[in-house]
């Protein structure tokens, strides 16, 4: 395909034309319309009042009866297509009612979550000034919140307040973010009782319509509702300075039948009307279900205007909003401000956002008409009203409009330009995903030349937004450099960056002897060259990780430490947590449980010096917190801090947080007496979005782990035959030490524990010294239930003594009590020779899990009424679902569970559940 684009010297000479004619212009500045948050945090004000009103309104009790005096329905939906007044109607419903409201007109840039909610919280403050205040200046600043923080923090706001608010979301169709979507709904199923929202739309929005209908919390206004009927028409038409007050009612309906009620359609037909006479004419010749209706409607309007009217029409169609200066740069018409009035003033489908008259809109169908005949009116006359609006924006500061106007006049060097210029800036304020798509918009490098800083920018948004395929780039890239002789800083960043980027493909790849190629490469690349502290940051980065999955943990360490605390002073919080997350996991490998504790400590106090609290982050943080006090098997703290972390980071486009959080919600959750099926199911099934910073093997071993805690040995030892480890390799791979372990109890689970001797011996080895001081432990607890399992007791006891002693000094506890056969007693002999002011409460507590598989001897047979409540435990009901069913009460539920328990001799569900199968109880 060819694509056509200005050439650096058409767009010089486009630039010095006369056409700035904003700086002559005598006319509103832009700042004094705009609360300026920051460059990229703008709040326009007229965004957030309905636009003015036709002067001609028809009072609609048709429409108003279908709305209750009193309590509001929650959500009031006004769907129908462009043109039908969706608009008008709710703006003249809420002054009929002498209604207060938060107004927001949406629009297609809208759909970004913080700045969609930032919109929304202003809309409120706007006569709640004291409303979220910590919130709306969070959002305003470059910090980046969660969705679930932003729309709880909402909810709790709104109750606060001692009014009703009243919400009005103008244009929803506009918002395409799948997490706005999911972020309305639950502020719907949580809203408080003073709260309404009422939503036009030309579809059907993404939101729990049907639920909500069932509920009786949604009333909804549809195009059927909308149309006009006849006396209505007849009621509008009397409004018009035109001689049509006493047409006939056979004309009247001629009329509504031709147009079949679409209002702005029958506007845009009596623009053409003067007399009784020339509406007979239109009604002989309009057909609503003529496609070429539209043109003809256009023509129609047009021809009436002069020619400066008519340029000024089709050129600035292609705003979505315009003020006199942007209007003027635009149109090149230096009366713009003049012609404004006199559009507004004639009703010609111009709306004022303000109450001012400084910033207009057209109609949208309107606009969408104009923009056709813009496109006829010369082969360049779309592009050069983009590009002309996109130096306005620019001008501004305003740089995503400015890029938007910049790619639709296909000016891909202009888009060029302002990556180099706020590419860096961008990165730094989380945008680098925005860049990645501007990158992805652009020609290919084939039509298309990219500068060496270009590509160092768009390689990088492509690394910080997870995406390491991006193999155009990184070949033009090599070619650049290859042919290049004298080297600019440019250059040498772009060959940093090349490293850099192999580094992460490789430890995304788990191929880490390629990563710690890279690695070196980078390091001897900075000894030689000056690199940017981003550049040098992502190398350290890289290193850290790659020294962590290799094994060499105290190296890894000292990387993450150092780069941990140069993000936190850069403020760089899209790197900072993933440094941070893999800085406690090797912590926690080398057994050093109390500097993790310490650091947990001193970020979160970090986090609140800058307003991290209620960011992603925060859920990365908690998520390493869940990590430590699991361990130490404090599991109603790892299960608070778990929780947190994956409400934070449920909306992340990567889900590695929030299903490695959930997967330990349900693990701990098999502990207790409420384990939750369905969120098993869902951890399970869901497909894993990683991050750059976990590879694979981190994540499937969690996934193994939980596979085996739940007894589903099957689906474990499948999975593991998936990743293609064994216990009989001879060198195994340190990166895949966790996947080993998962082998080894598989095998003692299986009863074939010793076959899983040698692999425990060689991982071991490999583990020796205080480097991976966690795991070393855990495979030397192994080998205690293997030698037990061989019958060499006195060997066993001695070799978990030794684990037992060391494992409660440093209080990584939680391996000792995993429900593995002999671990129980192990674990009860070491207990009782102990000295018991040495153990920790948690093992003082221990009480012998059952192993999943293992069927124990059931002390007296379960009743009939107990075997039909351990059939529904076992398809997952929770005690409600199941005294349903039943007919009876939570508590009888509860007392028939006492009592399956204690035949079963168990101590929860799942280990009811494996009992219940390895004792065949329910295959009648």
């Amino acid at each position: 395909m060819t694509v056509t684009c200005l050439t650096p010297s058409e767009i010089s000479a486009f630039l010095k034309a006369p056409v700035a004619i904003s700086y002559r212009f005598k006319c509103t500045p832009l700042a004094k319309n705009m609360e300026l948050k920051s460059k990229n945090n703008q709040i326009l004000s007229t965004k957030l009042r309905p636009p003015a009103s036709f002067s001609q309104l028809v009072e609609r009790e048709r429409l108003m009866g279908k709305i209750p005096e009193q309590n509001l329905p929650l959500l009031v939906l006004v769907c129908a297509p462009a043109g039908f007044g969706k608009t008008t109607w709710v703006r003249q419903f809420l002054q009929a009612r002498n209604l207060a409201f938060a107004w927001l007109s949406l629009e297609p840039a809208d759909s970004s979550p913080q700045r969609f909610f930032r919109y929304i919280t202003a809309s409120i403050r706007k006569d709640n000034t004291d409303f979220a205040e910590d919130l709306y200046r969070s959002l305003c600043s470059t910090a980046v919140l969660s969705v679930e923080y932003i729309i709880e923090t909402l909810i709790n706001e709104i109750a606060m307040v001692d009014s009703k608010i009243m919400l009005v979301l103008d244009d929803y169709h506009e918002i395409q973010d799948e997490v706005i979507h999911q972020g309305v709904s639950f502020l719907l199923d949580h809203a408080p009782d003073n709260f309404s929202l009422i939503i036009t739309t030309r579809s059907d929005p993404n939101l729990p319509l049907a639920r909500m209908r069932a509920r009786q919390q949604l009333l909804e206004i549809r195009a059927q509702d909308l149309r006009f009927q006849d006396d209505e028409l007849a009621q509008y038409l009397s409004s018009l300075p035109l001689p049509l007050h006493d047409l006939p009612s056979e004309t009247l309906k001629r009329l509504n039948n031709k147009t079949e009620g679409w209002i702005a359609g029958l506007q845009l037909a009596l623009v053409t009307v003067e007399t009784a006479k020339d509406l007979q004419i239109l009604l002989d010749s309009f057909d609503g279900q003529d496609r070429h209706v539209m043109d003809y409607l256009t023509d129609e309007v047009l021809s009436r205007q002069d020619e400066s009217s008519k340029a000024f029409l089709l050129k600035t169609s292609i705003l979505s909003r315009m003020n006199a200066s942007l209007a003027a740069a635009v149109s090149e018409i230096a009366t713009a401000e003049d012609i404004l009035l006199d559009l507004e003033r004639r009703n010609l489908f111009l709306f004022s956002l303000d109450a001012k008259r400084q910033w207009f809109r057209y109609h949208g169908l309107f606009a969408d008409l104009l923009k056709h005949q813009l496109a006829r009116s010369g082969p360049n006359a779309v592009r050069d009203a983009h590009l002309r609006a996109s130096v306005w924006y620019r001008e501004q500061h305003m740089i995503e409009a400015s890029v938007d106007h910049a790619f639709a006049a296909q000016a891909y060097e202009v888009v060029g330009e302002i990556i180099d210029e706020h590419g860096v800036e961008m990165i730094r304020q989380m945008q680098g995903p925005l860049l990645y798509q501007w990158g992805r918009k652009l020609p290919s490098t084939k039509d298309f030349p990219f500068s060496p800083r270009r590509l160092f920018l768009l390689i990088m948004s492509a690394m910080v937004a997870g995406n390491l395929a991006e193999s155009t780039w990184l070949q033009y890239a090599r070619d650049i450099l290859v042919s290049t002789e004298a080297r600019t800083q440019d250059d040498i960043d772009l060959e940093a960056m090349l490293l850099c980027f192999e580094a992460m493909v490789a430890i995304q790849g788990g191929e880490f002897d390629q990563a710690m190629i890279a690695i070196v490469k980078i390091e001897t690349h900075m000894q030689s060259h000056e690199v940017s502290e981003l550049l040098a940051n992502i190398a350290t980065f890289g290193g850290g990780i790659t020294h962590y999955w290799s094994g060499q943990i105290t190296t890894a360490i000292k990387l993450l430490q150092r780069v941990e605390g140069a993000l936190l002073r850069a403020r760089n919080a899209a790197m900072y947590f993933p440094a941070f997350v893999n800085l406690i996991a090797a912590k926690l490998l080398k057994g050093d449980l109390e500097s993790a504790e310490m650091l947990l400590q001193k970020t979160y106090s970090d986090m609140e010096n800058l307003s991290w609290l209620h960011s992603v982050g925060h859920g990365w943080w908690a998520f390493a917190n869940g990590d430590v006090t699991y361990e130490k098997n404090r599991l109603s703290e790892a299960k608070a801090h778990y929780e947190l972390a994956a409400q934070l980071t449920q909306y992340s486009p990567t889900n590695s947080i929030c299903l490695l959080a959930n997967a330990r919600l349900v693990e701990i959750a098999a502990h207790t007496q409420e384990a939750n099926a369905d969120l098993a199911s869902r951890v399970l099934n869901q497909e894993h979005k990683p991050n750059v910073s976990f590879i694979a093997g981190e994540f499937e071993w969690r996934m193994i782990e939980l596979l085996l805690t739940l007894g589903r040995l099957d689906e474990a030892e499948d999975r593991l035959a998936q990743t293609g480890v064994s216990l009989e390799d001879e060198s195994p791979r340190v990166c895949d030490e966790r996947l080993y372990i998962c082998l080894a109890k598989l095998a003692i689970y299986r009863h074939r524990a010793a076959t899983a001797w040698g692999m425990l011996k060689r991982l071991s080895d490999t583990a020796a010294g205080d480097e991976r001081l966690r795991l070393g432990l855990e495979q030397q607890f192994l080998q205690a239930l293997v030698l037990l399992a061989q019958g060499k007791t006195r060997q066993a006891k001695e070799r978990y003594a030794e684990v037992f002693d060391r494992a409660t000094q440093l209080g990584c506890v939680q391996f000792l009590l995993q429900a593995l056969p002999g671990a129980g007693s192990l674990l009860q002999g070491a207990l009782a020779t102990a000295d018991e002011g040495s153990v920790p409460a948690q093992l003082r507590q221990y009480q012998p899990p059952t192993v999943p598989g293992e069927a124990s001897p059931l002390s007296e047979p379960l009743s009939p009424k107990e075997l039909q409540v351990l059939s529904l435990l076992v398809k997952g009901q929770s005690n409600a679902d199941i005294a349903k069913h039943m007919f009876v009460s939570n508590n009888t539920v509860k007392t028939h569970l006492k009592h399956i328990f204690s035949k079963l001799n168990v101590n929860n569900r799942s280990q009811a559940i494996v009992q219940a199968r390895a004792h065949r109880l329910l295959d009648a």
